[in-house]
């Protein structure tokens, strides 16, 4: 599924009763990521559908990680998905 998870089968999945989840790194800069969190937040903001998932590679060798996580923790995203490696040093910020 790699390069086409992203906003528009993220908000088909929802919009159909399962969770659709899309990873960050598929959004090739910083300001994807964001703009695809925007527009994910607003087609879905009047759903009652599925919630979604942004996937977080958190091994250390991810160069995008901090910048990563700051956009999902300011977004709010519902759910935070992680991958390669151990979520220990995020989940804090991800549960607050």
């Amino acid at each position: 599924m790699f390069l086409v998870s992203g906003p528009q089968l993220v908000i088909a999945a929802c919009a159909n009763g399962v969770m659709g989840s899309f990873p960050c790194a598929n959004a090739r800069t910083i300001e994807d990521l964001d703009e695809w969190i925007a527009q994910i937040s607003g087609e879905l903001a009047d759903e009652t559908g599925a919630p979604w998932a942004a996937n977080l590679v958190v091994h250390p060798t991810n160069p995008r990680l901090s910048s990563e996580l700051d956009v999902l923790e300011n977004a709010r995203v519902p759910v935070v998905i992680t991958a390669l490696g151990g979520p220990r040093r995020i989940v804090e910020r991800v549960h607050g």
